[in-house]
């Protein structure tokens, strides 16, 4: 039973040979799988810019040594070019990078030109480059300041009213900020 069996398959396989129909199925299909194949193949890379990723700024450095970081109010972020594989590349986002600024020079009052450093939390995605690439910032010396905090009344009463006592607590705040 067996041999005639393999005897079947065997006439099969010589008339699916000799079939145009087949051997043009059988081409298309051999070259969609050549195709995948080096598409993702490792070696075959590829570039995106993944953009307005957010720069983190640690003032814990800076705080250390009594200072205070001038920025203009903007949120710093960076567009970011990254390569990796197509299919790498497909399910890649912002969440998946990290970009900051070295703030361990930042010890002294002056104006910092610092280098944005971007991280991928996905090894097999490279970082190539950013841009902007260095923030720009002044640092001063924080001080703090002592304020009274004071009723002042504005308007009139209606009538039968009077303001007999006045009391204000805390009665001073402190404000601190560059010098």
């Amino acid at each position: 039973k067996m041999k005639k069996f393999i005897n079947q398959l065997a006439r099969i396989y010589a008339v699916m040979l000799r079939s145009n129909k087949f051997l043009v199925v059988l081409s298309v299909f051999i070259g969609a799988l050549a195709w995948v194949y080096i598409v993702n193949m490792d070696g075959y890379e590829k570039t995106a810019e993944i953009s307005k990723v957010p720069i983190k700024i640690d003032s814990s450095i800076p705080e250390s040594h009594n200072l205070s970081i001038l920025f203009d109010g903007t949120n710093y972020t960076t567009n970011v070019t990254v390569e990796g594989s197509r299919a790498k590349l497909a399910t890649f986002s912002a969440d998946k990078l990290t970009a900051y600024l070295d703030m361990s020079q930042v010890i002294a009052p002056n104006t910092y030109k610092l280098n944005v450093n971007v991280i991928s939390s996905d090894p097999d995605v490279k970082v190539k480059s950013c841009n902007p690439s260095s923030i720009s910032f002044q640092t001063d010396y924080t001080i703090t300041k002592k304020f009274p905090i004071t009723v002042e009344l504005t308007g009139t009463l209606p009538e039968g009213y009077v303001v007999k006592n006045q009391e204000v607590y805390p009665s001073e705040i402190e404000v601190s900020g560059p010098e």
